[in-house]
């Protein structure tokens, strides 16, 4: 007889946990309880179940991409510090270039004759034409990264934020130690006097900086506070898993019908009472000694054959092998 008693909740009330109690043909009761549904993290209104880490690393690769834009056009344009007059550019200087506003004309910088004239000035300003150029570079390196993560699946995105951010914050380490050289150069070298002004090719790189440390920020606390996604599902507790009623049903009915259902005598196979017997008689086996075990010698290796009497004389039903053939 299986009967199923669920204590079902009220549909007013807060979900509960549910018990269940199952009692199986050969007498034995299961109970089970089943936990309340996790409705919290699939919630629309949990903006963490939402905020995946898809997302959090779709938009680090935006922001890195316009980061590095800001880099490339500070490079390109000669601006990082003017001269102007009367709020008009008169002179500019570029990592790699002059120009003037008077002649129309942009010359190489700096030259030999500069450096011959300055050479620490020359040599740092080389020193930020090639830390910045040499971010540009990191900077496609992680956007590569970043796409690369982002196609890796489930295990790639929770693992993989911390290569993201350490190419980052390299990143944004190499721009800013080139945007602090030309501050440096412009408050205490002597070419820079009254009317020069850090211009816009300095703004545009201390942006992209000061993005990329963002970006990175935003990651290592999008895989420190975030929730794993749910891509895969957890293994259950054990104390929750759900037995197979109808599987043990019917192994307890083919247990009755193989072991000993008697319809007569109203009794039950029992697995506990059929292993309690099994425990008895291996016990009461290993009681006893080799000699006194049926079917066996003292010797305890082959059984032994008893003797054949014809007439007056006994033999061994083995002495038939002995005898030469007619």
């Amino acid at each position: 007889m299986l009967s199923i008693l669920p204590t079902a909740p009220s549909p007013l009330a807060t979900p509960t946990t549910t018990t269940t109690t199952t009692t199986q043909p050969s007498g034995i009761a299961r109970t089970r309880t089943t936990p309340p549904p996790d409705d919290s993290a699939a919630s629309p209104s949990n903006p963490l179940a939402i905020m995946t880490r898809s997302i959090v690393y779709g938009a680090g690769l935006l922001t890195t991409i316009a980061a590095t834009i800001m880099t490339l056009a500070s490079i390109a344009m000669p601006k990082w510090v003017s001269y102007s007059l009367n709020g008009k550019r008169q002179y500019s200087y570029g990592l790699h270039s002059r120009c003037s506003a008077v002649t129309g004309t942009c010359l190489p910088f700096p030259r030999m004759s500069d450096c011959a004239k300055d050479p620490s000035f020359c040599n740092m300003w080389r020193t930020v034409g090639f830390l910045v150029s040499f971010g540009v570079v990191i900077e496609l390196c992680t956007i590569v990264s970043l796409v690369i993560i982002m196609a890796g699946g489930v295990q790639r995105r929770a693992a993989g934020w911390q290569v993201a951010v350490g190419v980052l914050a390299f990143s944004a380490t190499v721009q800013c130690a080139g945007m602090a050289i030309v501050a440096f150069l412009f408050h205490h070298n002597e070419r820079f006097w009254n009317g020069w002004h850090l211009d816009l090719s300095w703004s545009l790189c201390t942006a992209s900086w000061t993005l990329l440390a963002l970006t990175a920020l935003g990651i290592a606390a999008s895989a420190i506070y975030l929730s794993a996604e749910s891509d895969y599902e957890l293994i259950p507790d054990a104390s929750y898993v759900e037995q197979d009623d109808r599987l043990i049903s019917r192994i307890a009915a083919w247990d009755n019908g193989w072991k000993g259902g008697d319809a007569g005598s109203g009794t039950h196979y029992s697995y506990q009472r059929d292993q309690d017997a099994m425990s008895f008689t291996s016990v009461s086996a290993s009681s006893k000694a080799p000699s006194s075990r049926r079917g066996t010698d003292v010797q305890g290796s082959f059984p032994t054959l008893p003797i054949v009497r014809s007439g007056s004389a006994a033999h061994h039903p083995l002495d038939a092998c002995k005898q030469p053939p007619q």
